[in-house]
């Protein structure tokens, strides 16, 4: 069952069923490019957990695509002219995301997979 309520001053959409609560989440999350994982990693943790094995798969996914287009954003600015201006052009925001992502034990070998392969370009050497 979902409610509406009125939470810090923005109408919010409550369920009491933990299905329905995911599939929220993931409407959310295809809605705002996954932003709230970026914003709260713990949030994505909590879902998993009670997610189905189909929600799983598509969380799943949604977040694999996030960090791939992520990375790719960044590995194209990387080679920007402008990049070398910026102090932390990356923000310990995403490393720190990616890096909780790769040391999980919660969520799948494929996010894991991905979250390591750009923890590890985020913390190259520099050349």
């Amino acid at each position: 069952m979902t409610k509406v309520v009125m939470i810090d001053g923005e109408l919010s959409e409550i369920s009491e069923n933990e299905a329905e609560a995911v599939n929220l989440y993931i409407q959310q999350q295809r809605e705002e490019d996954l932003s709230l994982s970026l914003s709260e990693p713990a949030e994505l943790a909590m879902v998993w957990k009670v997610a189905t094995t189909k929600q799983c798969k598509l969380l799943t996914t949604l977040t694999v695509n996030h960090i791939q287009a992520m990375l790719n954003h960044d590995i194209a600015f990387s080679k920007h002219p402008d990049h070398a201006k910026w102090n932390d052009p990356w923000g310990r925001f995403t490393v720190n995301w990616v890096k909780n992502l790769s040391e999980s034990n919660v969520f799948s070998k494929e996010i894991i997979a991905e979250a390591r392969k750009a923890y590890a370009w985020y913390t190259r050497e520099q050349e």
